[in-house]
């Protein structure tokens, strides 16, 4: 009797323990169901709640609306010669640019075809030899006459190819590379547009930084008229001889494409020139790509202190008309 009674015993204990751990498990598994519903429906959650995965748009999906935002290659630490925050805030082109349209990435097959011409634009061992790999031609070929023969200037050096850009300006496809170089910025660009054949070419005022005068015969001859010259430039601290009132004169340190010449450029701060370029360069921590229009004073008392005429182009690459 007391053996049986023992045996039941242990009989319903063992019924006890094992319903007690059936149901344990039965809770851990509904809750683990339960993590992975919350974890399937977070990641294909359409409204995009806190915490939800937001799949990442291609440029093509950007409303047109809405400004387009370029990404800027990492080892970019300067504006471009195409400037680069143009492309992120259009709104901050001045009122007579037109704003600067970022397109989807260059394709392989583009991207192939753009690197062979400049690879075969820096094989050409004279400059007449670069003259097919030229955008216009034409129009250029007094100037590339002048740049190497009569100013002595040669190409910048590049290294490695560091990224690529595509965007449209002023209705015209343009592709840059950027390609690493010892110049002050570390970085040169090649801006390159498609011809009437639909062949790639290079932009090559902008990737020179040609300006219509040398800037070391342009502070020997000091001209009154303006001269249209592409440079590095920042805001200044420096004022001096006929712009010593800095109360009035907006300061601007410029610096040449080689950076072996530098100057300091001045222009009313009042004036919608003197806010414009402001604007432009207070836009940046690093020193600009621009193309001003410079000259100066009658009886200039320093070779060193031009008047700013006009702002050309918030970059090197400008449109044919504002040549």
């Amino acid at each position: 009797m007391v053996i049986g009674t023992v045996v039941a015993f242990l009989l319903l204990g063992g019924l006890a323990v094992g319903w007690i751990s059936h149901a344990q498990e039965r809770n851990k598994r509904s809750i683990v169901a339960r993590l992975a519903s919350k974890y399937d429906k977070r990641s294909v959650d359409p409204a995009g709640s806190p915490g939800a995965f937001t799949p990442t748009r291609s440029p093509d999906s950007i409303p047109p609306s809405a400004p387009a935002k370029v990404t800027v290659p990492p080892a970019a630490e300067v504006s471009a010669g195409v400037s680069l925050s143009d492309m992120a805030k259009p709104d901050s082109l001045p009122a007579s640019a037109s704003p600067i349209i970022a397109l989807a990435d260059v394709s392989p097959e583009v991207l192939s075809l753009c690197v062979r011409v400049v690879s075969q634009y820096r094989q050409a061992k004279t400059w007449q030899e670069k003259l097919p790999f030229v955008k216009d031609p034409n129009r250029v070929e007094p100037l590339m006459q002048d740049f190497y023969e009569g100013q002595k200037m040669t190409d910048p050096d590049s290294g490695k190819l560091n990224g690529s850009q595509r965007f449209r300006f002023h209705g015209v496809e343009v592709i840059t590379l950027f390609y690493d170089s010892s110049r002050s910025t570390g970085r040169v660009d090649v801006a390159l547009m498609q011809d009437a054949s639909g062949q790639w070419q290079l932009d090559w005022e902008s990737y020179v930084g040609y300006s219509e005068l040398g800037w070391t015969r342009f502070k020997q001859e000091r001209p009154t008229t303006a001269k249209l010259l592409r440079c590095f430039a920042s805001l200044g601290d420096y004022w001096n001889f006929e712009f010593s009132d800095e109360s009035k004169y907006l300061s601007v340190h410029m610096l040449s494409p080689d950076g072996l010449t530098s100057l300091h450029g001045f222009c009313e701060k009042d004036s919608s020139l003197g806010r414009e370029v402001a604007t432009v360069l207070t836009d940046s921590t690093a020193k600009r790509h621009v193309t001003l229009r410079l000259a100066y004073p009658p009886s200039a008392e320093s070779d060193h202190c031009v008047k700013i005429i006009g702002l050309a182009a918030e970059r090197w690459l400008i449109e044919p008309k504002g040549r």
